[in-house]
Formats: structure tokens, C-alpha cells, sequence
């Protein structure tokens, strides 16, 4: 027991507890962890088939709480202080940013205490507890910060004094309140503590519950700017920048008694209390009301893809809700580590040991990455999500992540991508776990289908004949969105998407090129299409909607392409449901903006030699198509597909002075598109390959090897790599074509 000296309304001690009030205090909240034990040992198991030297950098949890130094601050009267067999049987756990140079207090925020807190906070914070007896946990102080040792363990275990914590207290202590912002605040958290009260009284259906919001929370619209101030305040105090104070949000309880707390510093220098989820409330609450500057269409993403010290109502709207903690089953991992690592950590190997608290996969991590890239936590976490049975590292198409190479003594591309912050959402379960072998960050060994063929352009016949239908029956002026769920959020991208193809003038040539490529493929392609995209929608975990609409208004481009096949009434007893009616689907699927999203720049490709086939991006005549067999069964809107070519290291295109007689276009240009020609290496002795991109296959039966038209290679290594820089080449070929007169 250690006196921390005068403090706020009594002295504090620091008080080591014993191993059995340990396990009493932090029973509960170990019980899930420790629960999984099983779960645990499954993933360490195969994390050991990907990488053994990985696998030694991780042990299971429970030895970590079972080597656990708990403390606890305790007022110097409190039972646990006097008596040493005492327990001590809850605590509050504090959160917040310690006192530094690079950030500015409240004006109230003196003097500075031993906790690392300002006097009045401290005072606040000893006012909220039920009784002289129950603790306080603040790490700087409960941890001994000179044993790395107890701060390993401590670090592991940390979600589990979190979560058994009664409550969290957040101290902001940079934020302190003007007088109106104060008269708000306290109004509507009083408005909402009225409402919550009443709704729990009640148990109201949710419709029910819903009219009673609308009924019981009214904003006076005359409070607006000083609500929005009060809101600025509260959403962008320093606390919500720190990766290990989000931790600490997303780990503890957030119920509907002892919800957590934010402490802030009001006009005159009190301290006042709001609950967490009453700002979280609010903060959406102010989304109704159209004045407001919440963007709309593509500059919403803009807005939402600033870097996070930008201080906008959406911005603090969206920072508050991902700190809440995510109980989905099905959650995948890799969304834990993007969304701890939107924050700001002085240690970088701490975001693994966040993440996993986060994910509650009872394990620790003990090892370190290197602080010259300290991105390679992406490479652990995606690692310990194949591991777990989730595929979507392999989908990532996104940034470059770098390592350094030590045989080469530089930096070097990683098979998996960065992701954006919160791109994977989903665990995306794995079929065939044998068909993945092995991980370093150079390369992934693993099953491939590889593509014989290349992706192609729609031919001349089957594209005029697209614009015919399209120009006779205005398809261009039909666009719609029709299976959408969330029309605001899918309208959104599909503004966007639009609105990039009409800046590179591609938005004609795609229709084009869809319905001139859907001809080449033939009428029983075109009728299994909707089928197809309808079957990989249904589950509901696509965001934007379902496909399978019918449009009656395109039967007479159905009647038209059908008689280009020699489809009529006449000639089929079944006419109206074997044919008519799928092609009026397929005209309601090609139409709408959402099958734009997978691609972009479409080209088909032949997936089985029976008649079966693809839609894809564009791709180099130097690039093959493969598809790993364990996402081989994943819908359309994954990047299932990636782009490679032969051997470990990229082709790099030389630009050279083109021939003084040359004969054909590769004579001068050492990458061209795939529908220009085909220069791909043949697939190398030593199954080696270098990944260009991921990107989607849409509208294909599932992937099966003929023999043909796609074949099985076993046990490929897939090295990192990155796509070409098309944008600069094509600017050397302008220059290159003007010198050869082409």
C-alpha cells in the first residue's frame, strides 16, 4: 500500500489486491474471454500451419490474467486500506489523456494532481462513487510503468478491467464549456433523461418507441448554433484521437444504468456530467435538420474520408459511434484493427493488443514490429484473421503496404493491402481452409483457379447492335437504382460513380459494352444473369440492396433482343416465363447504376468452355486472371479476382525510341491493354506469381476448373506487387505515338 499523498476529499492510497479479490472483481468479465478458450487454441493452431515464427509472438489469455498485478485507488478510511484481507468489490475506471505539452487544458483544469488529473476532476470523479469503499482504477498509476513485464500482461488484460469496471468515467479536461453551451447541454440531457425513464416504464413496441422519441425529445430549433457548439465541443476533445481512450470505449459496458460518463469543465469551473450515449443521441438527432452542412451525395464520402482532427459535426458524429462496442458474431477482424488505427497511438504494436481486446479473442500478443513501418500490425492482424476462418485480407484492394526486405536491404510490397479506414465490415468465412498453405509478408502460398483467357471487349457486331437498343428505346434515360435498400447512402456512391464515368465519358460506352459483350455471351448467359445476381444479393451483405427488380417498361427492348436470336412467341410455348421475362430482368439489372459499382471499365471473360462467362475490370495484355480457391465461392461484389503475372518481382515497361519501321503496336509499346494484344509469360516451374490488383467477377456460375477455360494450380506463391501507373504511361505513349506518326 502506497499513500499517493493529499488529494481531493480524502488521501489516496494505492492498494495491491490479492490474487482471490483479483478473480472475484474480475470474474464476470473474464468469463466470455476464458470461455473461448477452445476458439483460441484453434486459431494459434493454424496461425502456426501459416507462420510458426508468428505464432510464438502470441499466448492465450488466461495466463495473462493469471499473472495480473491488479491496484486500486482507495480513499485512506476505505476497508481495503485498513484491513488487508479486505476486498474491494467494484471500482471505476478512469479515461483519459495524460497532462503534455502538445495539448492544451481547460483554463480549469488546475491544479495538476498525482493522478495525472486536475484537482477538480479528481474531486468529480471520488464524488461518483457508491461508497468510500469502491476503488478507482487509472492506469499510469495501477500499472507499474518501469516493469515491462506487468505492463505486457497488464496491456493484455485490459479489456477485462474495462469491462468489469461499474463504470467509465472520460475526463475531457480540454473542453470547457461557454454559459450557453452549458444551458444546453444540461436542458437536453435532462430532456433525454425524462425520455429514457418514460420508455422504460413502458416497454414500448419499437414504433411505438419511436413515436415517443419524436413525441418526448423535442429540440426548440432556436437552440440550434448553441447545440451544434455544445456538441463541437464535446466530439472534439483530444480524448477521441488516442487509440487506447477508444479501446477503452469499445471495451466497457455501455448499459442503460451506469452508462459511461464524459467529465468536462463547465462556464464557472465546475464539472459536469453527461452519459455517453446522450451525446451519441444528440449528435444524430441533429442530422434532421437540412441547414445543417451534412454533405450530401459524393462529398459525403469526401467529408467522411478527412483526417480525423477535422473538426465537423459529421466527423465527431462519426468518431462517437465507433466507439461503441461491436458485439456482432460476425464481425470480421481486420475491422477491429482499421477502426482502432483511425486514432493515434505512441506505441504502434499496441493497436494489435487493442484490436484483439476489441475483437475479445481470448489472446495476447507479445511480440513487436519494427517502428520504421509499423504498418506491418496490417500483415499480423490479416494473418491472425486467416487463422480465425475469415477470408477478407484476401479481398483487399486498396494501399500499398511496405516492409523491409533484409535479403534485399529495402522496401518491398506486401501481399495484403491497407485498408481504408472501416472498408471490411463482415467475417467472411473460408470453405476450403487447406487450400491456403502458408503467409510471410512476401507471400502468400495458396490454391489458385487460373483463367486461360483474357478480358475482352464487346465485338463490333454485338456492339452496334447494343446501341441500336439503346438509342430506340432511350435505355440511357432509364437509369435507377430500383433494389436499393438505404437509398440515401446507396444514391450517394451511385452519384459518385456516376459522376466520375461522366467526367471520363465513359457512362455511354458502358451500356455499350455490358449489353454488347451480354450479346457475345448469348441468350442463355443473358437470362441466368438476373438469376445470378439476384441468388448472390439475398443475403442481405451487400449494402447496397438486392438485385432481381422486374421493370415491366422494358419489354419491348426485351421483344427486340430476343427476335435478334430468333426468340418469338411463336416459335416457344413458353415464351412469356422461359424467355421474355428474364430479358426484361436483365434490362432492369443493366440499367441500374448499382452494377456499376463492381465495374467500372467492363470487359468479359470466358469462365467455362460450355458457354459460361464474366464480367471484369480491364486489364493489362501482360496480366492473367486467377482467383484464389478459398474465395472462389464469395458473391460478385467482393474482389475475388486478382491480376497477376509470372515470377516474383513486376514487370517494369521500358520506354524506349519506337523502331524506324515498326509493323505493330507492341513494336513501340511495352504494356497495352488486353484487348490489344496478348504478351503474357507462361506460368513459371516454381508456381511464382506477382499480384497487380484485385477486382471483381460478376455475373459468372460458380468457378469450377475445366481444364480450359480455367485450370487448378496447387500451392502458388503469390508475391506483392502493385498495378501499372496507366495515367503516366499514357501520357508516354502520346509523346511515343506523336514521334511514331501513329
Amino acid at each position: 500500500m502506497r499513500s499517493l499523498g493529499k488529494e481531493p476529499v480524502a488521501e489516496t492510497v494505492r492498494v495491491e489486491l490479492s490474487d482471490e479479490n483479483k478473480r472475484s472483481l474480475l470474474k464476470d468479465a473474464s468469463k466470455r474471454a476464458l470461455g473461448r478458450r477452445s476458439e483460441a487454441e484453434t486459431i494459434l493452431k493454424r496461425l502456426v500451419q501459416l507462420n510458426a515464427e508468428l505464432a510464438k509472438q502470441f499466448q492465450y489469455k488466461e495466463s495473462a490474467l493469471g499473472n495480473l498485478t491488479l491496484r486500486m485507488l482507495c480513499s485512506s478510511d476505505a476497508t481495503a486500506a485498513q484491513d488487508p484481507g479486505a476486498h474491494v468489490l467494484s471500482f471505476l475506471a478512469v479515461s483519459y489523456c495524460w497532462h503534455s505539452g502538445d495539448w492544451d487544458a481547460a483554463q480549469a483544469a488546475r491544479p495538476l494532481t498525482t493522478w495525472g488529473l486536475s484537482y477538480p476532476m479528481v474531486s468529480k470523479i471520488l464524488s461518483l462513487r457508491e461508497s468510500k469503499d469502491e476503488g478507482v482504477w487509472v492506469d499510469q498509476l495501477c500499472i507499474d510503468q518501469k516493469n515491462k513485464d506487468e505492463q505486457e500482461i497488464a496491456i493484455g488484460s485490459m479489456d477485462v478491467i474495462y469491462r468489469a469496471a461499474r463504470q467509465l468515467v472520460i475526463a475531457l479536461e480540454d473542453v470547457q464549456l461557454d454559459k450557453k453551451e452549458e444551458e444546453v447541454g444540461l436542458k437536453y440531457a435532462s430532456m433525454y433523461e425524462t425520455m429514457c425513464l418514460a420508455i422504460r416504464k413502458t416497454q414500448p413496441s419499437e414504433s411505438e418507441k419511436t413515436k415517443m422519441v419524436e413525441e418526448l425529445f423535442k429540440h426548440d430549433h432556436h437552440d440550434l448554433d448553441d447545440t451544434v457548439e455544445f456538441l463541437l465541443k464535446m466530439l472534439n476533445a483530444r480524448w477521441y484521437s488516442r487509440a487506447w481512450c477508444a479501446h477503452e470505449s469499445k471495451v466497457s459496458s455501455h448499459g442503460k444504468t451506469n452508462n459511461p460518463l464524459f467529465l468536462c469543465f463547465g462556464s464557472a469551473g465546475s464539472v459536469l456530467s453527461f452519459e455517453f450515449r446522450f451525446v451519441h443521441f444528440l449528435a444524430f438527432h441533429m442530422w434532421k435538420y437540412p441547414e445543417l452542412p451534412f454533405p450530401r451525395g459524393g462529398e459525403f464520402f469526401q467529408v467522411l474520408d478527412a483526417p480525423a482532427e477535422t473538426n465537423t459535426l459529421l466527423q465527431g458524429s462519426s468518431k462517437i459511434d465507433n466507439l461503441l462496442p461491436d458485439h456482432h458474431p460476425d464481425s470480421s477482424l481486420m475491422t477491429y484493427l482499421v477502426t482502432i488505427s483511425s486514432f493515434d497511438c505512441l506505441y504502434k504494436t499496441d493497436m494489435i493488443a487493442i484490436a484483439i481486446n476489441s475483437s475479445r479473442i481470448p489472446l495476447v500478443f507479445r511480440g513487436s514490429i519494427d517502428p520504421a513501418f509499423p504498418e506491418i500490425r496490417f500483415w499480423i492482424f490479416a494473418l491472425l484473421a486467416l487463422a480465425s476462418g475469415d477470408v477478407g485480407p484476401l479481398l483487399l484492394q486498396a494501399r500499398n503496404l511496405y516492409f523491409l526486405d533484409e535479403k534485399r536491404g529495402s522496401k518491398a510490397i506486401s501481399w495484403v493491402d491497407l485498408p481504408h479506414n472501416a472498408l471490411l465490415e463482415m467475417r467472411l468465412p473460408i470453405l476450403s481452409t487447406d487450400s491456403i498453405h502458408s503467409a510471410t509478408m512476401e507471400y502468400i502460398e495458396l490454391d489458385l483457379y487460373l483463367f486461360t483467357g483474357m478480358p475482352k471487349k464487346a465485338s463490333e457486331a454485338s456492339l452496334a447492335k447494343a446501341r441500336s437498343i439503346l438509342q430506340t428505346f432511350s435505355l440511357m434515360n432509364r437509369a435507377h437504382t430500383l433494389g436499393a435498400e438505404d437509398t440515401a447512402y446507396t444514391g450517394a456512391v451511385a452519384e459518385t460513380a456516376v459522376d466520375v464515368m461522366a467526367h471520363r465519358g465513359l457512362d455511354t460506352k458502358w451500356f455499350e459494352e455490358v449489353v454488347g459483350s451480354a450479346i457475345d455471351n448469348g441468350i442463355d448467359w443473358i437470362r441466368r444473369l438476373p438469376s445470378i445476381l439476384g441468388k448472390e444479393t439475398e443475403s442481405g451483405r451487400w449494402g447496397h440492396g438486392k438485385f432481381g427488380s422486374f421493370e415491366p417498361g422494358f419489354t419491348k427492348a426485351a421483344i427486340d433482343l430476343l427476335s435478334y436470336f430468333n426468340v418469338t412467341k411463336e416459335s416457344n410455348d413458353d415464351f412469356d416465363v422461359e424467355f421474355l421475362d428474364p430479358i426484361i430482368r436483365f434490362f432492369t439489372c443493366v440499367t441500374d447504376h448499382r452494377l456499376k459499382f463492381p465495374v467500372l471499365l467492363p470487359r468479359k471473360i470466358t469462365t467455362r468452355v460450355e458457354g459460361d462467362f464474366a464480367f471484369t475490370y480491364q486489364t493489362s495484355d501482360r496480366s492473367w486472371i486467377a482467383v484464389p480457391v478459398a474465395v472462389a465461392h464469395l458473391p460478385f461484389y467482393e474482389n475475388r479476382a486478382w491480376v497477376v503475372e509470372p515470377g516474383q518481382k513486376p514487370y517494369v515497361p521500358e520506354m524506349k525510341d519506337p523502331p524506324s519501321n515498326p509493323t505493330a503496336v507492341t513494336d513501340i509499346f511495352p504494356v497495352l491493354t488486353a484487348d490489344l494484344a496478348d504478351r503474357r509469360d507462361p506460368q513459371n516451374a516454381e508456381g511464382t506469381w506477382c499480384l497487380r490488383k484485385r477486382q471483381t467477377l460478376v455475373g459468372c456460375q460458380p468457378i469450377v476448373a475445366d481444364g480450359k477455360a480455367v485450370v487448378l494450380l496447387k500451392k502458388q506463391k503469390v508475391y506483392g506487387g502493385e498495378d501499372y501507373d496507366w495515367a503516366a504511361m499514357s501520357e508516354q505513349y502520346r509523346v511515343m505515338s506523336e514521334r511514331a506518326n501513329l
